[in-house]
């Protein structure tokens, strides 16, 4: 979720400007992830434009967390357990399968 915008405001010499302003969202490679552009252009009755922008990249650099990893075991060649469960999760991913 992008941050609030911020009140830009702009002023003219000679009348009132008007303050538009347009965003742009590119989504990232990964949910959660994104580059929004932010571009708050003001024009007069003249005419005069002016423009300024403000770009906001949304990463995710946190590493996957992972559940609880079996102890090592030594078994006999024909009694090798089943592979536990095992759950890893990330704040922008939700869950991850490790084994895939």
């Amino acid at each position: 979720m992008p941050p609030p915008v911020a009140n830009v405001t702009a002023t003219d010499n000679c009348d009132t400007a008007v303050t538009i302003l347009e965003e742009v969202m590119v989504d990232g490679p990964c949910d959660g992830t994104y580059i929004l552009t932010r571009i708050w252009t003001a024009t007069d009755n003249c005419g005069n434009t002016t423009s300024d922008q403000q770009v906001i990249t949304a990463v995710d650099q946190t590493p996957p967390a992972v559940g609880t990893i079996p102890d090592d075991v030594t078994v006999q060649c024909d009694a090798i357990p089943v592979a536990p469960q095992v759950v890893a999760s990330g704040l922008c991913a939700g869950e991850i399968d490790p084994l895939h």
